[in-house]
């Protein structure tokens, strides 16, 4: 599977995952958003901003959880589950945000 952003294609895998980390930039994130259909936000711009920060950090992603609290701890972002999922559409809510944060696929933390 890929998406064309930019005139490249950029790969991913069966679920929509970046197959090169690399690749991942702001205009890939909007295409990546476009195809999950999530119109982008400053506010889902900075929750990928604390998610790929935590990724960095970590070499792991947080479940949903412990991306509530790096977003009340760094940001203005008050928010609960239902916000979150509300927000980008979906249930499986970080899934799709490290869809478009150009992460790997998350481990299950209980979300």
């Amino acid at each position: 599977m890929s998406i064309e952003v930019d005139g490249k294609l950029i790969e991913t895998d069966s679920e929509g995952f970046l197959l090169r980390a690399e690749e991942w930039s702001e205009s890939v994130c909007l295409g990546l958003a476009q195809v999950n259909g999530v119109e982008l936000t400053e506010c889902h711009l900075e929750i990928i901003r604390i998610m790929r920060a935590c990724y960095q950090k970590y070499e792991t992603t947080p479940g949903l959880p412990g991306l509530r609290k790096e977003l009340e701890r760094h940001t203005e972002i008050k928010c609960d589950n239902k916000f979150l999922k509300s927000l980008f559409k979906a249930d499986d809510v970080c899934g799709v945000i490290c869809r478009i944060a150009g992460l790997p696929k998350p481990i299950c933390h209980a979300c």
